[in-house]
């Protein structure tokens, strides 16, 4: 059964205006002190320095490697790290995010090298087959429930046979987002924090769904999220000492640690 964390009575249109809303006028807009709203809630800068965070980081480029022409960023908001190393691998890359103020980010990151849309990813503005592979992370379990498998959809239309998709995405049943969403249930928010956005999580077997016409592959991600690193290893030392464990579990233990990390890379191979 897919899991919530949030709102899943909303409509699509007004979760995608809350999401916009939040987007345009918080998460990519410095405070006083410079520091965005994505910044603020969701990420944690002082473990990027790690060798795991850069391990993550690489992880997106690492699966498009080797094909070449165009890519698609569906939802790339600021741009991240990820996002720039793999559209050095393109000769082309396209921008397609619901939020305004992403694109402006895209655009001052990019230039010339990208085509931009505002637009949702429900509805790209895309020929079916006219990108070569597709990036979006962190982004289909913040779209309305009943329009997921739509967005899902679209990114594999507008991907040519022989290209391939690359979505972040988080595992509901792994041990930690199981006891996150049971905290959420029991409104104990120790673990996240106050919720910021609309979340629906899918379980894996959900994306089994997309493999009628393409393969489909699970590939394990991030062991932890900023904020539940925050709550259960509150010191740097643990922090460090447990993606050090994390980063050599991973290499030796690839499919039991897609069951057991919350974010999971979902590898979606168009054939036809």
């Amino acid at each position: 059964m897919a899991k919530r964390s949030n709102g899943d009575t909303a409509d699509g249109g007004s979760v995608e205006e809350q999401t916009q809303q939040f987007y345009d006028s918080e998460g990519w807009v410095a405070d006083d002190q410079g520091v965005i709203g994505e910044d603020k809630y969701f990420r944690d800068f002082a473990e990027k320095r790690a060798e795991y965070w850069a391990k993550v980081e690489a992880k997106p480029a690492a699966l498009l490697k080797g094909i070449g022409g165009t890519v698609l960023f569906a939802g790339p908001g600021d741009l991240p790290a990820s996002h720039i190393h793999a559209a050095g691998q393109f000769d082309k890359a396209i921008c397609a995010d619901i939020s305004k103020r992403s694109i402006e980010i895209c655009k001052g990151k990019l230039g010339d090298k990208s085509e931009y849309h505002q637009t949702s990813l429900l509805d790209l503005p895309l020929e079916d087959g006219s990108v070569d592979a597709t990036l979006c992370t962190h982004v289909i379990y913040h779209i309305d429930k009943q329009h997921q498998q739509q967005a899902v959809n679209e990114l594999i239309r507008v991907t040519r046979p022989g290209g391939r998709v690359v979505i972040v995405c988080c595992n509901p049943n792994a041990p930690l987002m199981a006891i996150q969403l049971f905290l959420k249930f029991l409104r104990v928010n120790k673990l996240l924090g106050k919720q910021k956005l609309y979340t629906y999580y899918q379980p894996l077997s959900w994306w089994r769904q997309f493999s009628a016409n393409n393969v489909v592959e699970f590939v394990p991600h991030q062991a932890m999220s900023s904020n539940q690193a925050k709550a259960l290893l509150p010191a740097r030392f643990l922090r460090r000492a447990f993606y050090d464990w994390a980063t050599k579990f991973e290499d030796a233990n690839p499919n039991l640690a897609v069951k057991l990390w919350p974010y999971v890379t979902i590898k979606i191979d168009r054939v036809t």
